[in-house]
């Protein structure tokens, strides 16, 4: 994660403790290595999946923390993410239009794909970076662990309930069917709200 990104959010709060992780350093296994394989073969090009299985073995290989498969034109994440436990994921900059998530994941980059909608964030989730996507609703119930969602320039129709963790929720330049009504409903006590182009 850019520490900018971090630094600019202020502060960190409960909600932002450092995360424990749980994986263990191995070697994949013989149905892992086979399965990445086969996602590996299926890619078209300019998909750069060889590249993805190779970040993902040297993941599970090190006991890493953090999973970059930013920027590789991927269309689809291999299964063996799902089973994952992560402090960071970025999947930034593919062509994403779903998204399975990890069974653990603090901080999420998934800017510049093209989602349609939010799955359900896993519980743990701290943060979550979703600019510019095609994102018009986001899967709940959002985890209590939440501080601070970064959305802007998606197609948002409606927001969904925010947990009193949430700190920030930015929706500038959206141009979906979100109503200021919607918005001024949701905002509770210090939560900050980003807007602009909304609907009144």
């Amino acid at each position: 994660m850019a520490g900018s990104q971090l630094e600019s959010l202020g502060p960190r709060g409960p909600a932002l403790a450092e995360p424990k992780r749980q994986n263990v350093a191995r070697a994949l296994t013989p149905a892992e290595r086979q399965a990445l394989d086969e996602y590996v073969s299926q890619g078209k090009p300019p998909e750069q999946r060889a590249q993805a299985a190779e970040r993902i073995a040297c993941f599970i290989g090190t006991n890493g923390s953090a999973l970059a498969l930013d920027d590789l034109n991927l269309t689809r994440l291999p299964d063996i993410v799902k089973t994952l436990r992560l402090d960071t994921l970025d999947v930034s900059g593919n062509r994403l239009e779903e998204l399975a998530l990890p069974a653990e994941v603090t901080f999420l980059h998934v800017s510049r794909n093209a989602l349609t909608a939010m799955p359900v964030l896993p519980e743990g989730t701290r943060m979550v970076f979703a600019a510019d996507n095609r994102i018009r609703e986001f899967h709940g119930p959002l985890p209590d662990t939440l501080g601070y969602v970064q959305a802007p320039n998606n197609m948002l129709d409606a927001l969904p309930p925010f947990p009193a963790s949430l700190v920030q929720f930015d929706i500038e330049g959206n141009t979906g069917k979100l109503t200021q009504a919607a918005v001024d409903a949701r905002i509770r006590g210090p939560l900050v709200v980003k807007e602009s182009h909304v609907r009144v």
